[in-house]
């Protein structure tokens, strides 16, 4: 199967990330393109039909990003008070901050600090009376404690939304990332294991949820032309973009076997490092990563973090990242500090990883990495 590649590639410079056009994809987009269907059109129901039989949940609507189907989401449950909605210290910030547009108040809960994810107890320990909502996010395709979160939150009578927007693929206990909540989503966006370039989903197993989401991202109208039922607005996905997605969930085996290799060759590269430990999950999760993070070990600063980065970027061609900083350093919000975030974000660095990385890429960040160590360590 052949990877396109880039000039950065070229270049040899590893970036960070890269898409995978590896299937149908000029093919459904050029027919997209002569056909009259080019905003709604049949792409669009077949990939939404596609990826309800592929996650085996009943109700799939598709939409114009992953923050907007957390926000069609959180309109979708009808919250008529707008009351507490709690989300990770730590975690891709897109959920907290459409709350926050959306008049919730939030408020954050710590992170195991081996998987990186809220647990069962983290979010039982801010729950308050005043709260309606929890969002749990998968962060790097690590799926949460879905039982437990849920066996917190249903006798409360508190909804929950899976953020699964890095997790697309993973399954705990047998069932997919997205599926458990009263509502999952998903983001399509360029470095996503499957992408529109931009785009989004919202699944459920409640058709009437899924009626709200349509509803909204339509501008309100349902029945009659211009008439609106709800102030909406335009949160819809192209038939451009669906035909990309269609072409790429079709090659969903092929796309999650990749990101599982470059993992595990990461793994078995480096986790003997003392300097640092890979993010954990169990054995009840089957993980498709959306990416590979180090924590370094405490002793590790972030300056020395950011030096790290710089390093691997300016002398080995080698584009790492931070990891998401923690909820406590975001002014607007007026979080307190989660010890566990805080301790994790400053420390964490994220790899390059891609479909199509070659072995010997894959050790030459390896190999970079270990001199990056020595080289800070000595200043």
């Amino acid at each position: 199967m052949t990877i396109f590649r880039t000039p950065s590639e070229e270049m040899d410079v590893i970036p960070w990330a890269r898409p995978a056009l590896v299937g149908e994809e000029k093919e459904f987009v050029q027919d997209a393109l002569q056909s009259s269907w080019i905003s709604g059109g049949p792409y669009v129901e077949l990939f939404e039909a596609e990826l309800s039989k592929f996650l085996d949940v009943e109700h799939v609507s598709l939409c114009s990003n992953g923050t907007t189907a957390i926000e069609l989401s959180l309109l979708a449950l009808e919250l008529v008070d707008r009351g507490e909605v709690v989300v990770p210290a730590f975690g891709y910030l897109a959920a907290a901050n459409a709350a926050v547009r959306m008049g919730f108040r939030v408020v954050f809960a710590d992170i195991n600090p081996e998987t990186w994810n809220v647990t069962p107890e983290s979010v039982g320990a801010v729950i308050t009376p005043h709260t309606v909502c929890v969002i749990a996010i998968h962060t790097y395709g690590v799926v949460c404690d879905m039982e437990g979160i849920i066996g917190i939150c249903e006798p409360l009578g508190i909804k929950l939304i899976e953020d699964a927007a890095e997790a697309f693929g993973s399954r705990r206990a047998g069932q997919f990332a997205g599926t458990s909540g009263a509502l999952g989503t998903f983001s399509f966006q360029a470095t996503k294991t499957i992408t529109t370039g931009e785009g989004g989903a919202v699944c459920s197993s409640e058709q009437e949820l899924i009626e709200n989401i349509d509803l909204f991202k339509s501008h309100g109208v349902k029945d009659t032309r211009y008439l609106h039922k709800v102030p909406g607005g335009n949160s819809r996905i192209t038939n451009l973009q669906a035909a990309i997605g269609l072409a790429q969930l079709r090659k969903i085996d092929f796309l999650m076997e990749e990101r599982r290799r470059v993992h595990t060759s990461y793994k078995e590269l480096l986790e003997e490092s003392a300097e640092f430990v890979f993010q954990a999950s169990n054995e009840a999760c089957d993980s498709v990563m959306w990416a590979t993070g180090l924590r370094l070990a405490d002793e590790w600063s972030e300056t020395e973090r950011d030096e790290m980065l710089e390093i691997m970027q300016n002398d080995f061609r080698i584009e790492c990242r931070p990891g998401f900083y923690s909820a406590s350093r975001h002014g607007y919000f007026g979080a307190v500090s989660c010890s566990q975030a805080d301790s994790l974000a400053p420390r964490l660095l994220v790899l390059p990883g891609f479909v199509g990385m070659s072995e010997e890429q894959l050790s030459r960040v390896g190999d970079a990495l270990a001199k990056t160590i020595s080289q800070v360590r000595i200043t």
